[in-house]
């Protein structure tokens, strides 16, 4: 019983030093563009977008500066109860308008995904059909969706 323990201890530490070392490397990343998540989103993730296409977005989520605070799905083509993407916001609603004001980037990245998302399937697992908040049913939700490609959403300004 005492070997299970200290085995099941090794782990649990082994995994937390990995997360650490995983958001260390984000913060040094972060530091080599002056701390602008603007630029570190377009240099280290927009412009690797071959490293998340085919990945399941938990790839994503993991290279991602800042927590994501809600999302929204965007049919983009017809027909309309298909949705080909979600849009993944950093900012509030408010928040992002009052950005877009200022003319600052809102930080919105969009994911194309490889099987598109039906309204259908939204109903079936309970998922709003317009987006909503990001939270732990949203991650458990989407993390295994595979991307096709990803893009940051952009703005005349």
């Amino acid at each position: 019983m005492k070997k299970i323990f200290f085995f099941i201890l090794i782990i649990v530490y082994s995994t937390n030093i990995a997360f650490a070392q995983h958001g260390a490397d984000v913060a040094t990343k972060l530091k080599e563009v002056n701390n602008d998540t603007l630029k570190y989103i377009r240099e280290s993730i927009i412009n690797q977008n071959q490293k998340y296409s085919g990945q399941p977005l938990e790839v994503l989520l993991k290279d991602l500066p800042h927590s994501i605070n809600s999302y929204g799905h965007s049919p983009f083509f017809r027909p309309a109860d298909v949705m080909q993407g979600t849009s993944l916001y950093f900012y509030n609603y408010t928040e992002r308008q009052n950005r877009i004001a200022k003319k600052m980037n809102p930080m919105v990245i969009v994911i194309v995904w490889k099987k598109p998302i039906t309204v259908s399937e939204l109903e079936q697992s309970k998922m709003p059909i317009g987006g909503g908040v990001w939270d732990e049913k949203a991650i458990n939700y989407f993390k295994n969706r595979i991307i096709e490609k990803i893009d940051i959403a952009r703005f005349d300004f």
